[in-house]
């Protein structure tokens, strides 16, 4: 990532220079990026779901999003139980049921 931010022009040079540079240079350094967030980190990947699988992801957010609003609201829990919910949130389901046993 360092390399391709060297790649970009200095922000303290005139805005004509920057824009020659956007002109030629844009798109090939955008296609380099994602090539390298995809390589190195593992993301951006086009993924098919079946409108069943997008409906148990919708399912599993909106349960995400209930517990951040109830602990963001004046709910009364201790500070363990918050960590808890905290530190759970987002997990894969095979880690939420190898804690249940714990």
């Amino acid at each position: 990532m360092q390399q391709l931010s060297d790649q970009l022009p200095n922000f303290g040079q005139s805005q004509q220079r920057f824009e020659l540079w956007s002109q030629t240079n844009y798109s090939a350094w955008v296609q380099q990026v994602k090539m390298t967030v995809i390589n190195y980190r593992n993301i951006n990947h086009e993924w098919q779901f079946s409108s069943e699988q997008e409906q148990v992801l919708q399912r599993y957010y909106d349960a995400n999003q209930l517990l951040l609003d109830c602990l963001h609201s004046n709910c009364e829990v201790t500070s363990a139980i918050r960590q808890e919910i905290e530190a759970s949130l987002l997990l894969p389901i095979k880690e939420l049921e190898d804690r249940e046993w714990q």
